[in-house]
């Protein structure tokens, strides 16, 4: 279970593109990043993701003050890894546009592998089945996309199959959403999300 699970979390950092992908999958998260020219200068900006501000949340029972508690754990364990997935997602796709030979761009991705395994091999290996229910919901808050079209576009549809049916196995699904209007313990994520950042306990 903690292979998979550190396998699949490090996948969506070390994803190679495809030989021949068309320009048509590049991930929306890359279009936010753009060079501008004014004045003679260049530029770099970003579009900030767009949020919805949720009123605080107001637990009716002790059952969902224990269930809030729980997610607040696992919450605060896994949110720093799907901040990092997205933005490491968003700079290689920078590092890739500014390529054009298949071999600067294999180099690119081999560094980028290098340096996360090093960095959260160890860290990963340690997560749960929940933990790793719940980064996929966050990966898909941070980046607007599921792991599944994530690996989907920058590997292949197969590659997306395989990675999910191996998921399966322990209750994940890389094909999960976040809903926090409709999917009350996404509500309560979202809750925990915004009070985090808010406290600078969780870092945007």
């Amino acid at each position: 279970m903690r292979h998979l699970l550190t396998g699949l979390i490090l996948g969506f950092w070390v994803l190679a593109p495809a030989q021949n992908r068309p320009k048509h999958t590049r991930p929306p998260w890359a279009e936010r990043d753009t060079t501008i020219v004014i004045g003679g200068d260049t530029v770099h900006t970003q579009l900030l993701r767009e949020l919805t501000y949720f009123t605080p949340l107001r637990l009716k029972n002790r059952s969902d003050r224990v269930r809030y508690l729980y997610l607040k754990r696992k919450v605060y364990r896994v949110f720093k890894y799907a901040k990092i997935a997205s933005d490491s997602l968003l700079e290689l796709q920078r590092q890739l546009d500014l390529v054009q030979s298949k071999r600067a761009k294999r180099r690119i991705v081999k560094k980028l592998q290098r340096y996360m395994k090093d960095a959260f091999a160890n860290q990963l290996k340690a997560l749960s089945r929940t933990d790793g229910q719940i980064l996929v919901k966050l990966v898909y808050r941070q980046t607007q996309l599921t792991p599944f079209e994530i690996i989907k576009a920058y590997k292949s549809g197969w590659s997306a199959f395989w990675w999910n049916v191996k998921a399966n196995l322990f209750d994940i699904s890389l094909k999960k959403t976040y809903d926090p209007k409709g999917d009350r313990t996404d509500r309560f994520i979202e809750d925990i999300i915004q009070k985090g950042l808010s406290s600078g306990r969780l870092k945007a």
